[in-house]
């Protein structure tokens, strides 16, 4: 049986496209919720968000905002939770993933040991429940906080330079911390790479990590791996994640070599810069990586990430 996984993302998306096509060139069952410009995309199902309104409406009803990000942003990651919960309980779907939209899945991220020993993770950006009353639990906790206005507290643990700061990232790592009997940390089933807004590699946890203990990441019979530094063994890169700035270079690591789903990638660099949010010497350096000039493996050396 085929493990699924969700992506929400609302908007057109060449980034997002990356993510989503990677994980279904993995052969997974790639469950899209977003508008109706991803319903043409291949090998998803796509689940038109605009028809799973209702399943926000109890939590719409208690959130209170407390953040520095823009409220209806924020208000919806919260929100998607509720929207993933109704399908996955429609289809009754157990050992289910999710991934954020500007991180790539590789095989060594699906293991059966780590499924069979954990109910869920305590991350936002990638996270797995063994069924959906696991899910259900943790939306029962948000609802709950916000009714009770524990959220208050929290906002101001979580400050950002005095300004109360909640996100439902800040809600997985407390929910893990009430429920350490069944809620793993992501540091604790592996390292999860990711790239930082600075291009620095980190290991995707909370709070991230930097990485200076790798020594490079190259491709192999099985995907991408990577190697530490006085070692000669490698280990497969369970996940890579882009973040601000670093986003195009997703274009750089992805595994998809089926050609009928490459037609619907576009560049990324130029498109960027257009858009400035690239400067024209991150895309010079993101295009040697594409063009061969440098190798994609070694591209956190070439900026100066590794000490």
């Amino acid at each position: 049986m085929k493990r699924s996984i969700f992506f929400v993302h609302i908007g057109s998306s060449e980034v997002a496209r990356y993510a989503v096509l990677q994980a279904v060139s993995l052969g997974l069952d790639v469950n899209v919720v977003s508008d109706k410009s991803w319903a043409s995309v291949p090998g998803i199902t796509f689940f038109d968000v605009a028809q799973y309104a209702s399943a926000t409406n109890s939590f719409r009803e208690v959130y209170r905002h407390a953040s520095i990000n823009h409220p209806d942003y924020e208000r919806f990651c919260f929100e998607r939770w509720f929207v993933i919960l109704q399908i996955a309980k429609e289809r009754n779907l157990s050992n289910f993933y999710y991934a954020d939209s500007d991180l790539l899945v590789f095989p060594g991220a699906f293991d059966a040991d780590f499924e069979s020993r954990f109910v869920m993770f305590d991350t936002a950006w990638f996270n797995f429940f063994r069924n959906y009353t696991v899910l259900e639990a943790f939306c029962d906790y948000l609802l709950r906080l916000y009714a009770k206005r524990g959220f208050v507290e929290l906002a101001q643990k979580y400050a950002i330079n005095g300004t109360p700061h909640l996100s439902d990232m800040h809600c997985f790592f407390e929910y893990a911390a009430l429920n350490q009997h069944v809620v793993a940390p992501l540091s604790a089933v592996g390292t999860f790479l990711g790239f930082s807004e600075r291009f620095s590699l980190v290991d995707n946890v909370v709070p991230p990590q930097r990485c200076p203990f790798i020594q490079e990441i190259h491709r192999g019979e099985a995907g991408l791996y990577y190697r530490m530094k006085g070692s000669d063994n490698s280990v497969n890169v369970r996940t890579l994640h882009f973040q601000g700035r670093s986003k195009p270079f997703i274009a750089a690591y992805h595994d998809i070599s089926d050609m009928s789903l490459q037609t619907h990638l576009v560049p990324l660099s130029d498109w960027y810069v257009a858009n400035d949010l690239l400067s024209h010497s991150d895309c010079k350096m993101m295009n040697d990586v594409l063009h061969g000039e440098i190798h994609a493996g070694q591209i956190a050396r070439t900026v100066g990430q590794f000490a």
